[in-house]
């Protein structure tokens, strides 16, 4: 494991030339700047950790407390484990390197001095280089330390940085997870934080804890995440600060604090079972072992096989299933409740309509919300919503009702896409974004096909009714499971390893963002996104809502379960296939040239496909080409829903929205164009149509630049 780096500034105000000049000494390393003394590192055989003591300011306050190497008057004599700066940890393998100076036993272990590297001094900086050894009691070393501390000078400032590497000896190595460790430094007693509950005897506390995101005191800071924490107060008249920063590099960064009112000021990545309880024993307790030393992975932060990012995006494609089921349910069960209900073709065809008309008008606002609020609520949200109606259509007894049911569904269900694109966009690299949408999308269609596959034959057994209480209790389960495990950034989930951060480049967050719809509507580029998905759906959505009546009305096939689910399977790999495909020809062709000619050839074969399908006479071959007519339209919805990831960054899910939200404007008009225009036309006239309408979406996908950003992102964001 490999702690790099640390880096604590010591602030104060002085107007000096400075150099940085380190002397050895047999137990002992002086450092001095600008020829006054600054500290010392103590290793001698007496001392259980090495520790630097004193750390002074610029203008040569002593900033860390005297006890217990020095008794001064004003200072507490608590925790005498607690000396000057310090790096060890409470629980490895069970033994205590945290406090070994506080008692004797058995689960006690020390460090102590293996050998000194190297000593330098400098006109800018010092540098030593030590190897320590964590040594068990009966004398076997645990682990060996490779501590680099290298000290700059500045006139104003004192500055130590640390790069701590960590290697396991022959035996696995297991930090546990406890608050007390790693990096430490006790401060001097005038710079503890005021309590109100102040002791005779000891100095007025002057100091103030403020963290990179502005929070201040022990309450808003201890066991919270931050890259940084500085530690202020007055000593002696002057205003001094500590600050210590995190390293980006460093495991699980933002590291967690414990820093105390009382003066201790530590970073430690290993306490959250401390951290996140306030009754001990109510959370498992976690740890983080390091490779042993005889093995390929020595010194190394172990990375699961399955990332986190993986296990996101799992939660992502069982709501994605579980939102086309609940979709695709009312169409499967469509003959059934138009027999019971007395409905015609045109009126069932608003039902369809009330949905999609409702889930297009809200996903602009659903879209922001999960940009303004986060995925994880706004997900939770749309999901409990949509599964109550899912349930409540399944109670209906007239026609009115049924409408408006259904619009109440759509409204709910109007920005899941949106949301799990903005949850992609924060927890996947950009070369990954595209099959991430594609397995999203590949979930889709599993569930729209297992919804005739499962609604007919539990509507044969329960009848209709009871399906649709089923299904929304589903929905419920996992809204649940969705909010108390997902995050909104991978370095706010617990567990989510430095590497896996690095590879996804994702930046801390620091505040919710929202867009200013003056630069959203004056984008030509936004406005063809929009163009292009609504021509799109018209073809799309006629599967979601008329391919089953189609096949028992026009092509009189009654058992009609598998061949209704045929563009679904088809559809599942052509989206897993699309995303992959999208992601490997932004390598060959760059970005702007992979989304437009893989969305504009998709379109044309869906068009293409869907014409040909009306000139075979052969049921069969005909029912293929439609399928293969979704399928490949499939393809290119990856790709599609990338580009909103393209020019959206961290406005993607009201991108996502705007584009879905014009694409179900087109769903709502074919799917009552078309239940009216059967009765005039036919069946097959309104589908010609449609197929005409993706080809115009394959000439607008020509108009599209996914390289020009709505907001560049070194523009400024708007903070909501």
């Amino acid at each position: 494991m490999r702690k790099s780096r640390i880096i604590v500034v010591l602030a104060a105000a002085l107007p000096l030339a400075a150099q940085v000049q380190l002397t050895r000494s047999e137990t002992q390393i002086a450092i001095t700047v600008d020829g006054e003394p600054f500290s010392t590192l103590f290793f001698g055989p007496e001392t259980h950790k090495p520790y630097m003591h004193p750390l002074r300011s610029a203008s040569g306050k002593s900033v860390t407390r005297g006890y217990p190497m020095l008794d001064l008057p004003g200072e507490p004599h608590d925790h005498p484990h607690h000396r000057g700066l310090w790096f060890t940890h409470g629980e490895v393998n069970g033994l205590d390197f945290w406090s070994p100076e506080t008692g004797k036993g058995v689960n006690k272990g020390r460090v102590v001095l293996n050998e000194i590297v190297s000593v330098k001094s400098g006109a800018k900086s010092g540098e030593m280089t030590l190897v320590f050894d964590w040594k068990k009691p009966d004398g076997s070393v645990l682990l060996t330390e490779t501590r680099v501390t290298t000290i700059y000078s500045d006139p104003k400032l004192r500055i130590l940085d640390f790069d701590i590497n960590l290697k396991a000896g022959p035996e696995k190595v297991v930090f546990g997870d406890t608050r007390e460790g790693t990096f430490a430094i006790r401060l001097a007693a005038p710079l503890d934080e005021p309590t109100g509950k102040e002791r005779p005897g000891i100095a007025t506390p002057t100091g103030k804890m403020t963290s990179a995101e502005g929070k201040q005191g022990e309450k808003n800071i201890w066991g919270k995440r931050s890259p940084w924490v500085d530690y202020c107060g007055t000593l002696d008249g002057e205003k001094l600060g500590v600050a210590i920063f995190d390293h980006p590099k460093n495991p699980k960064h933002p590291t967690y604090w414990h820093a105390r009112s009382y003066g201790l000021f530590a970073a430690n990545i290993f306490g959250e079972h401390d951290y996140y309880n306030s009754i001990p024993g109510t959370r498992p307790k976690r740890v983080l072992p390091i490779s042993t030393g005889n093995t390929p992975a020595a010194n190394r932060t172990l990375m699961p096989l399955l990332k986190s990012r993986h296990k996101v995006l799992g939660m992502l494609f069982l709501v994605s299933i579980i939102t086309y089921l609940d979709r695709i349910a009312i169409s499967a069960a469509a003959p059934r409740i138009s027999d019971e209900l007395g409905l015609t073709t045109a009126q069932m065809g608003y039902v369809f309509s009330a949905f999609v008309f409702a889930y297009g008008l809200f996903e602009i606002p659903s879209g922001w919300m999960g940009d303004r609020f986060g995925p994880r609520v706004t997900l939770a949200r749309i999901v409990v919503w949509w599964s109550v109606f899912t349930a409540a259509t399944g109670a209906v007894r007239s026609y009115g009702v049924l409408l408006v049911c259904r619009f109440l569904f759509g409204a709910g269900e109007a920005g899941a896409y949106p949301n799990s694109a903005c949850a992609i966009s924060r927890w996947f690299p950009f070369g990954e974004r595209a099959r991430a949408q594609g397995i999203v999308w590949t979930a889709s269609r599993l569930g729209a096909a297992i919804a005739p596959l499962t609604v007919i034959p539990l509507q044969a057994v329960l009848g209709w009714r009871p399906v649709f209480f089923l299904f929304g209790g589903i929905g419920v389960v996992w809204a649940l499971a969705w909010y108390l495990w997902a995050r909104d950034y991978p370095r706010e989930k617990s567990g989510v390893s430095l590497s896996e951060i690095a590879e996804i480049g994702e930046a801390a967050r620091s505040a919710h963002v929202s867009l200013s719809w003056k630069v959203a509507l004056s984008s030509r580029n936004l406005w063809a996104v929009m163009l292009m998905y609504h021509t799109y759906c018209y073809g799309a959505y006629w599967f979601f809502s008329w391919m089953p009546t189609y096949l028992v009305k026009a092509k009189g096939i009654q058992a009609f379960a598998a061949y209704a689910a045929l563009p679904y399977l088809l559809g599942a790999i052509a989206n897993l296939a699309g995303g992959y495909t999208s992601d490997w020809l932004v390598r060959v062709l760059g970005v702007k040239w992979c989304r437009r000619s893989l969305g504009s050839t998709s379109m044309v074969a869906a068009g293409l496909l869907m014409l040909l399908s009306m000139a075979i006479e052969n049921k069969v071959l005909a029912i293929v080409a439609l399928s293969l007519s979704f399928a490949v339209s499939d393809f290119m919805l990856p790709n599609c829903w990338a580009v909103c990831l393209d020019i959206g960054k961290r406005y993607a899910g009201t991108v996502s929205g705007a584009m879905n939200m014009a694409g179900q404007m087109g769903s709502t008009i074919a799917a009552a164009a078309y239940g009216a225009m059967v009765g005039k036309y036919g069946w097959n006239p309104p589908l010609a149509g449609l197929a005409g309408l993706s080809l115009v979406s394959a000439l607008v996908w020509l108009t599209i630049d996914p390289t020009r950003q709505l907001v560049p992102e070194d523009e400024p964001v708007r903070v909501a």
